[in-house]
């Protein structure tokens, strides 16, 4: 593929990230999985523990890097569609996240631009670097999940809330954040 075809092509896919990022709600709801201020209200349902919330603070942003890093490697893609994928997720969450609530969505931007900027500086398209990633993310989310929710928690994980999990624990954790800062007596719970 030459530049010009390259650059054309990129832009095109930059071009519709907006697009989708508005219609994502509506998509979610097509399949009858919850969304926007419901689902994040679903995911604390079972985050309620202040260790276990500081947990998911702390760690959730390392995982997401070992996942950005990990997952475009495992399929060999190379550097430039990898950063588009990667790029593609992170603006769309913005837009989504954006009709729930834009100042918690301005803090997730904020915080998950340094995963997203370091995963699209050590990436490679190696099978070592999918592993690394990958490892990464993995072993943070079984000690989220471990500690956080087998010591901590009255309920561990849902299994159907998996996707959910996947889709606004991101925001849930950035709304933590806030509170924990902001509000440290609402925190607690």
């Amino acid at each position: 593929m030459t530049e010009e075809n390259k650059l054309k092509y990129v832009s095109n896919w930059y071009l519709f990230i907006p697009f989708f990022g508005l219609v994502f709600p509506d998509i979610l709801s097509f399949f009858g999985i919850l969304n926007g201020r419901d689902a994040v209200t679903y995911y604390g349902d079972i985050h309620k523990n202040h260790t276990n919330k500081i947990l998911h603070m702390t760690l959730l942003p390392f995982a997401a890097y070992g996942y950005a890093l990990g997952v475009p490697a495992l399929f060999k893609l190379s550097y430039d569609d990898a950063a588009l994928i990667r790029n593609w997720f992170y603006i769309t969450f913005i837009i989504h996240y954006y009709s729930i609530n834009a100042g918690i969505t301005a803090i997730f931007a904020i915080i998950y631009f340094f995963p997203l900027y370091f995963s699209h500086i050590h990436y490679k398209p190696t099978f070592r670097i999918a592993l690394e990633g990958i490892g990464i993310g993995t072993s943070l989310m079984i000690v989220m999940e471990y500690i956080g929710h087998t010591l901590f928690e009255i309920d561990n994980s849902r299994p159907e809330g998996v996707l959910n999990a996947i889709l606004y624990s991101h925001f849930f954790i950035t709304e933590e954040w806030v509170r924990l800062i902001y509000m440290p007596g609402a925190f607690t719970n």
